[in-house]
Protein backbone atom coordinates (compact mmCIF):
# COMPACT_ATOMS: atom_id res chain seq x y z
CA UNK A 1 0.00 0.00 0.00
CA UNK A 2 1.40 3.40 -0.97
CA UNK A 3 0.31 6.30 1.21
CA UNK A 4 0.69 9.85 -0.14
CA UNK A 5 1.02 11.96 3.00
CA UNK A 6 -1.34 14.90 3.67
CA UNK A 7 -3.95 16.06 1.11
CA UNK A 8 -7.00 18.29 0.85
CA UNK A 9 -7.10 21.00 3.52
CA UNK A 10 -3.88 19.55 4.94
CA UNK A 11 -1.17 20.79 2.57
CA UNK A 12 1.75 19.52 4.65
CA UNK A 13 4.95 21.54 4.38
CA UNK A 14 5.21 24.49 1.99
CA UNK A 15 8.42 25.08 0.03
CA UNK A 16 10.20 28.41 -0.37
CA UNK A 17 8.75 28.66 -3.88
CA UNK A 18 5.29 27.81 -2.56
CA UNK A 19 5.13 24.22 -3.77
CA UNK A 20 3.00 22.04 -1.49
CA UNK A 21 4.17 18.82 0.09
CA UNK A 22 0.78 17.15 -0.51
CA UNK A 23 1.21 17.56 -4.30
CA UNK A 24 4.79 16.25 -4.33
CA UNK A 25 3.79 13.27 -2.16
CA UNK A 26 0.92 12.36 -4.48
CA UNK A 27 3.02 12.72 -7.65
CA UNK A 28 5.77 10.45 -6.32
CA UNK A 29 3.24 7.97 -4.87
CA UNK A 30 1.39 7.68 -8.20
CA UNK A 31 4.67 7.06 -10.03
CA UNK A 32 5.67 4.45 -7.45
CA UNK A 33 2.32 2.64 -7.78
CA UNK A 34 2.54 2.52 -11.57
CA UNK A 35 6.12 1.14 -11.41
CA UNK A 36 5.07 -1.53 -8.88
CA UNK A 37 2.04 -2.50 -10.95
CA UNK A 38 4.25 -3.19 -13.98
CA UNK A 39 5.48 -6.17 -11.97
CA UNK A 40 2.93 -8.97 -12.41
CA UNK A 41 3.81 -10.47 -9.02
CA UNK A 42 2.91 -7.31 -7.12
CA UNK A 43 -0.13 -5.08 -6.76
CA UNK A 44 0.01 -1.57 -5.35
CA UNK A 45 -2.89 0.58 -4.18
CA UNK A 46 -2.96 4.25 -3.10
CA UNK A 47 -4.55 5.45 0.14
CA UNK A 48 -5.55 8.60 -1.76
CA UNK A 49 -5.54 9.10 -5.51
CA UNK A 50 -6.41 12.79 -5.53
CA UNK A 51 -6.21 15.98 -3.51
CA UNK A 52 -8.42 15.15 -0.54
CA UNK A 53 -7.86 14.49 3.13
CA UNK A 54 -7.72 10.95 4.52
CA UNK A 55 -7.61 10.67 8.34
CA UNK A 56 -4.52 8.89 9.67
CA UNK A 57 -6.33 5.91 11.17
CA UNK A 58 -8.38 5.52 7.98
CA UNK A 59 -5.07 5.01 6.14
CA UNK A 60 -4.38 2.05 8.40
CA UNK A 61 -7.84 0.56 7.92
CA UNK A 62 -7.46 0.92 4.12
CA UNK A 63 -4.26 -1.14 4.43
CA UNK A 64 -6.15 -3.80 6.37
CA UNK A 65 -9.10 -3.88 3.96
CA UNK A 66 -6.69 -4.28 1.05
CA UNK A 67 -4.91 -7.07 2.97
CA UNK A 68 -1.70 -5.13 2.40
CA UNK A 69 1.62 -6.85 3.06
CA UNK A 70 3.58 -3.59 3.20
CA UNK A 71 2.84 0.07 4.00
CA UNK A 72 4.93 2.89 2.51
CA UNK A 73 4.10 6.49 3.38
CA UNK A 74 5.60 9.20 1.15
CA UNK A 75 6.47 12.62 2.60
CA UNK A 76 8.83 15.57 2.15
CA UNK A 77 10.73 17.07 5.06
CA UNK A 78 10.68 20.68 6.17
CA UNK A 79 12.79 22.56 8.71
CA UNK A 80 13.56 26.23 9.29
CA UNK A 81 17.08 25.93 7.89
CA UNK A 82 17.08 26.25 4.10
CA UNK A 83 20.36 24.30 3.84
CA UNK A 84 19.07 21.02 5.34
CA UNK A 85 18.97 18.36 2.63
CA UNK A 86 18.63 14.67 1.99
CA UNK A 87 16.27 11.74 2.40
CA UNK A 88 15.47 9.81 5.58
CA UNK A 89 13.35 6.75 6.24
CA UNK A 90 11.42 6.26 9.48
CA UNK A 91 10.08 3.17 11.20
CA UNK A 92 7.70 3.10 14.15
CA UNK A 93 8.87 3.57 17.68
CA UNK A 94 6.04 3.41 20.21
CA UNK A 95 8.15 5.57 22.51
CA UNK A 96 9.05 8.06 19.83
CA UNK A 97 12.54 9.34 19.20
CA UNK A 98 14.92 11.62 21.05
CA UNK A 99 16.14 13.39 17.95
CA UNK A 100 14.84 16.92 17.66
CA UNK A 101 13.81 16.52 14.03
CA UNK A 102 11.85 13.33 14.78
CA UNK A 103 10.02 15.15 17.59
CA UNK A 104 9.09 18.03 15.29
CA UNK A 105 7.98 15.57 12.63
CA UNK A 106 5.85 13.58 15.06
CA UNK A 107 4.11 16.79 16.07
CA UNK A 108 3.47 17.82 12.47
CA UNK A 109 2.50 14.37 11.16
CA UNK A 110 0.29 13.40 14.08
CA UNK A 111 -1.75 16.58 14.14
CA UNK A 112 -4.79 14.37 14.11
CA UNK A 113 -7.22 15.78 13.15
CA UNK A 114 -7.71 19.43 12.81
CA UNK A 115 -9.26 18.56 9.47
CA UNK A 116 -11.53 15.57 9.72
CA UNK A 117 -13.11 15.64 13.16
CA UNK A 118 -11.40 14.29 16.24
CA UNK A 119 -9.44 11.06 16.23
CA UNK A 120 -8.00 10.03 19.55
CA UNK A 121 -5.51 7.55 18.30
CA UNK A 122 -2.11 8.33 19.65
CA UNK A 123 -1.87 6.58 22.99
CA UNK A 124 -5.11 5.07 24.03
CA UNK A 125 -6.38 3.36 20.94
CA UNK A 126 -7.54 -0.02 22.19
CA UNK A 127 -8.23 -1.25 18.68
CA UNK A 128 -4.59 -0.87 17.69
CA UNK A 129 -3.18 -1.96 21.05
CA UNK A 130 -5.14 -5.19 21.05
CA UNK A 131 -3.79 -6.31 17.69
CA UNK A 132 -0.22 -5.30 18.30
CA UNK A 133 0.96 -8.31 20.23
CA UNK A 134 4.59 -8.32 21.31
CA UNK A 135 5.42 -11.09 18.90
CA UNK A 136 4.12 -9.45 15.76
CA UNK A 137 5.54 -6.11 16.88
CA UNK A 138 9.10 -7.42 17.21
CA UNK A 139 8.83 -9.21 13.89
CA UNK A 140 7.38 -6.15 12.20
CA UNK A 141 10.04 -3.89 13.69
CA UNK A 142 12.81 -6.01 12.21
CA UNK A 143 11.12 -6.20 8.82
CA UNK A 144 10.40 -2.47 8.78
CA UNK A 145 14.03 -1.72 9.66
CA UNK A 146 15.31 -3.98 6.86
CA UNK A 147 12.90 -2.44 4.36
CA UNK A 148 13.94 1.07 5.46
CA UNK A 149 17.63 0.18 5.04
CA UNK A 150 17.08 -1.13 1.52
CA UNK A 151 15.20 2.03 0.51
CA UNK A 152 17.90 4.29 1.98
CA UNK A 153 20.67 2.46 0.12
CA UNK A 154 18.82 3.00 -3.17
CA UNK A 155 17.98 6.67 -2.50
CA UNK A 156 21.66 7.15 -1.65
CA UNK A 157 22.49 6.43 -5.31
CA UNK A 158 20.43 9.31 -6.69
CA UNK A 159 20.84 12.14 -4.17
CA UNK A 160 21.91 13.25 -0.72
CA UNK A 161 20.89 11.28 2.36
CA UNK A 162 20.04 13.14 5.55
CA UNK A 163 20.28 10.10 7.85
CA UNK A 164 22.20 7.02 6.73
CA UNK A 165 20.40 4.69 9.11
CA UNK A 166 16.64 4.31 9.54
CA UNK A 167 15.18 6.68 12.13
CA UNK A 168 12.45 5.92 14.62
CA UNK A 169 9.41 8.04 15.39
CA UNK A 170 5.93 7.54 16.78
CA UNK A 171 3.95 8.15 13.58
CA UNK A 172 0.32 7.10 13.69
CA UNK A 173 0.32 5.92 10.05
CA UNK A 174 3.04 3.38 10.80
CA UNK A 175 0.84 1.51 13.26
CA UNK A 176 -0.45 -1.02 10.74
CA UNK A 177 -0.34 -4.27 12.68
CA UNK A 178 2.14 -6.96 11.70
CA UNK A 179 3.20 -5.62 8.29
CA UNK A 180 6.46 -3.78 7.58
CA UNK A 181 5.67 -0.05 7.52
CA UNK A 182 8.00 2.83 6.69
CA UNK A 183 7.67 6.56 6.21
CA UNK A 184 9.97 7.98 3.52
CA UNK A 185 10.99 11.63 3.79
CA UNK A 186 12.11 11.99 0.17
CA UNK A 187 13.96 15.32 0.56
CA UNK A 188 13.65 18.74 2.20
CA UNK A 189 10.98 20.83 0.50
CA UNK A 190 12.23 23.71 2.70
CA UNK A 191 15.53 23.70 0.75
CA UNK A 192 14.96 25.60 -2.55
CA UNK A 193 17.36 23.34 -4.50
CA UNK A 194 15.69 20.21 -3.17
CA UNK A 195 12.27 21.76 -3.74
CA UNK A 196 13.16 22.12 -7.44
CA UNK A 197 14.12 18.45 -7.48
CA UNK A 198 10.92 17.38 -5.74
CA UNK A 199 8.73 19.23 -8.23
CA UNK A 200 10.63 17.94 -11.29
CA UNK A 201 8.81 15.03 -12.97
CA UNK A 202 12.01 13.22 -13.97
CA UNK A 203 13.40 13.51 -10.47
CA UNK A 204 10.09 12.29 -9.00
CA UNK A 205 10.32 9.28 -11.30
CA UNK A 206 13.90 8.62 -10.13
CA UNK A 207 12.83 8.79 -6.48
CA UNK A 208 9.93 6.40 -7.16
CA UNK A 209 12.24 3.99 -9.01
CA UNK A 210 14.72 4.01 -6.12
CA UNK A 211 11.99 3.24 -3.58
CA UNK A 212 10.76 0.43 -5.85
CA UNK A 213 14.27 -1.01 -6.12
CA UNK A 214 14.54 -0.90 -2.33
CA UNK A 215 11.25 -2.82 -2.03
CA UNK A 216 12.45 -5.43 -4.55
CA UNK A 217 15.77 -5.89 -2.74
CA UNK A 218 13.87 -6.33 0.52
CA UNK A 219 11.70 -9.08 -1.02
CA UNK A 220 14.76 -10.64 -2.67
CA UNK A 221 16.50 -10.91 0.73
CA UNK A 222 13.41 -12.56 2.26
CA UNK A 223 13.63 -15.48 -0.17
Amino acid sequence: LVDAGHGGEDSGAVGKNKSLEKDVNLAISKKLVSIINQNKDLKAVLTRSGDYYVPLTKRITIAQKQKATMFISIHADSVESVSAKGASVYTLSEKGNNSKLAKQLEESQNVVDQFGGVETVIDNDQFLKSILTDYSRKDREMQSFQLAQEIISQLDKIGPIHKKIPQKANFVVLKSPSIPSVLVETAFISNPTQEKRLTNKRQQQKIAESIYQGIMNYYHNLD
